[in-house]
């Protein structure tokens, strides 16, 4: 789980589920926005809780 990249983690979503292709796409603009905010090297592991909630109050 320590390798898996943010693009795996979303592709193992979608195909867990069933979404629209806008909603997908809308879903890949939200983890950019977080990915800017904690930095493009995060993997998912490694995000902490108060990233999360620090991220939550900066959008």
């Amino acid at each position: 789980m320590d390798s898996m990249t943010w693009d795996n983690l979303l592709d193992e979503y979608f195909f867990a589920k069933i979404l629209r292709p806008d909603t997908e796409s809308s879903y890949r603009k939200v983890m950019n926005t977080f990915l800017v905010f904690a930095g493009v090297d995060n993997r998912p592991a490694q995000v902490t809780r108060q990233q999360v909630l620090a991220w939550r109050r900066y959008v």
